[in-house]
């Protein structure tokens, strides 16, 4: 087992009798997780586990194949949408030292991240930081979902000004845990893929990833379709988020795949029926029409 010292997180003044505090917790809760290991039969998912009062997020290695067809997968992804072959070997996912490593370089950049309580060869255990906001998108007044989805864009937007990527910039890999007035927190950072491709490439992924996770709350129709008023709010998150983080490399890499995604809406009539059934294909004919949107309206 190893020592809690060699992974000690650094915290503020104001915190560290806390952090103190909390070893002899995290110390318990090391051979809970120890004991689930030795049990297990296979891979254990990501969970959150309440001990001694404090929530935890714990995530741990992943060991099998899925990993190594993702990294494939992705690797097809980035020479079909932005034209650059990288190798999957640079681009596989599940490493939890690359995690931790990403977490703790981002929160000393101040950047709203889950700290790292305890690493080991086998699992993170990391901060807690709420629920993410997929149900709250799904539940708020069509009012506050706008406000929430001008939010999505305008935290994006500053994480890209900073100079920053994430990998994994979906919605559900946003947390918020005090109402509407309470702070977004950036989770899974599991994506190596940044330290292949150039920083523009990785933002514009994070712009398509997005995008891709809230187009659902833009469609009017079961079938993938827009109206005109879900088409004018994508373009508006859009070029809300290029007034604050303008790049023309990002843009280009989203034009670019628009004019991949315009042979999809030819097949739209066949898709309709499947979208009713699909939410992936829903999403793929969404955002396909907001992408030829933002390519014909000539911005940013």
């Amino acid at each position: 087992m190893p020592d809690l010292a060699d992974h000690a997180t650094e915290y503020p003044p104001g915190e560290a009798a806390d952090a103190a505090a909390g070893n002899t917790s995290l110390v318990s809760l090391q051979t809970l997780l120890q004991a689930r290991l030795n049990g297990a039969s296979g891979d254990l998912a990501t969970e959150k586990i309440s001990h001694h009062g404090q929530s935890y997020i714990v995530k741990y290695r992943r060991r099998g194949y899925a990993r190594h067809v993702r990294s494939w997968l992705v690797s097809a992804g980035c020479a079909i949408l932005f034209g650059r072959f990288v190798r999957p070997a640079r681009l596989r996912a599940g490493d939890i030292a690359h995690e931790a490593r990403r977490l703790r370089q981002l929160h000393g950049q101040g950047v709203r991240v889950p700290r790292v309580f305890l690493q080991t060869a086998d699992y993170l255990v990391l901060e807690f930081c709420g629920e993410d906001l997929t149900r709250r998108l799904q539940t708020v007044s069509p009012a506050e979902k706008q406000v929430l989805l001008e939010r999505v864009f305008d935290e994006l937007a500053a994480f890209h000004r900073g100079g920053h990527w994430h990998g994994g910039a979906q919605v559900r890999n946003l947390t918020m845990s005090d109402g509407r007035s309470g702070q977004i927190h950036r989770i899974d950072f599991e994506e190596a893929a940044g330290e292949a491709l150039p920083l523009a490439l990785m933002q514009a992924y994070d712009l398509i990833l997005t995008l891709h996770s809230v187009v659902d709350h833009l469609v009017d129709g079961s079938d993938g379709t827009n109206d005109t008023n879900g088409l004018a709010q994508g373009l508006s998150l859009l070029q809300g988020y290029f007034r604050q983080a303008p790049s023309a490399d990002v843009a280009q890499a989203l034009r670019r795949l628009a004019r991949l995604t315009d042979g999809l809406l030819g097949l739209e009539p066949m898709l309709r029926q499947q979208a009713q059934k699909h939410k992936d294909i829903r999403r793929s004919l969404a955002l396909a029409q907001l992408l030829r949107a933002f390519r014909l309206s000539g911005q940013p």
